[in-house]
């Protein structure tokens, strides 16, 4: 066990935006680099309501539907930090969930079997202390497979920027806010009963917010409990297929977590 004073403990997050363990410790461990794993488990409230026009083989048709999960999330992840300087990326994945789609017009359902995974790594700085930014980069997936011949896919991708502060609750405890303003790119694929529906992408950006409390059960081992939430609205199109949807995309996630010191 490492013998050494913690001076303040900082999550720097990210998109999911991020959760950076990175702590700080006195003189001479600020001067050292820092590694920081950590695995967290959590449960995600994740949706798409999708509304827009889409080419079907009996013409354009106006669809409407709202698609909702509700998984459980595993993320593992590592941070390395290094005079004030940190670095971190982890991936998410989670477990299948269910979910019903009816089409009333057909007279016809779908059962989806889905899951989601997100990859997201990021640079920053910490300034004056207790207070961090940081620019990185997101890729989000949701894949589902449905009956009646029927697969689905929606992703985005990009860049974000963001920042956050730390305030110190107890010697070793602290509970961190922060927010993150990301421009996405996004693609739709679908295939319905068999036919495929031509893939529409488009571009969009906004914000996502969350807080973690994080403490030392050791000098070596720390804890987290977090949430954070996104809503992100897209307009994905293909004008030469005819596809123009509006897609809102909704996140909001609460973890708790284990990480290492070294």
């Amino acid at each position: 066990m490492k013998n050494i004073q913690i001076k303040y403990s900082i999550s720097i997050a990210a998109c999911n935006f991020l959760l950076l363990g990175a702590y700080s410790a006195s003189s001479p461990a600020e001067d050292k680099l820092l590694i920081n794993p950590r695995v967290e488990i959590g449960l995600v409230d994740y949706s798409i309501d999708f509304d827009g026009t889409v080419p079907t083989p009996v013409g354009f048709r106006d669809l409407e539907y709202f698609f909702a999960i509700h998984p459980i999330s595993y993320r593992f992840g590592l941070t390395a930090s290094y005079q004030g300087y940190f670095f971190d990326g982890y991936y998410q994945t989670t477990s299948e969930d269910t979910v019903t789609q009816v089409f009333a017009e057909q007279g016809a359902i779908i059962n989806w079997t889905s899951k989601k995974r997100e990859f997201n790594i990021a640079i920053g700085t910490t300034i004056y202390d207790l207070g961090y930014c940081f620019i990185g980069y997101r890729n989000h997936e949701q894949t589902a497979i449905g009956t009646s011949n029927s697969d689905y896919e929606f992703s985005h991708e990009g860049i974000f920027v963001g920042g956050g502060y730390a305030w110190p609750i107890t010697s070793t405890g602290s509970i961190s806010l922060n927010a993150g303003y990301a421009w996405l790119d996004a693609v739709i694929k679908e295939s319905l009963f068999g036919n495929t529906v031509p893939e529409g992408t488009g571009s969009t950006s906004g914000i996502k917010f969350g807080f973690v409390w994080r403490d030392q059960i050791t000098s070596d081992i720390g804890y987290s409990i977090s949430y954070d939430q996104y809503s992100y609205n897209h307009r994905l199109r293909n004008r030469k297929e005819g596809v123009d949807v509006r897609v809102r995309e909704k996140d909001s996630s609460i973890r708790v977590g284990l990480n290492l010191i070294f």
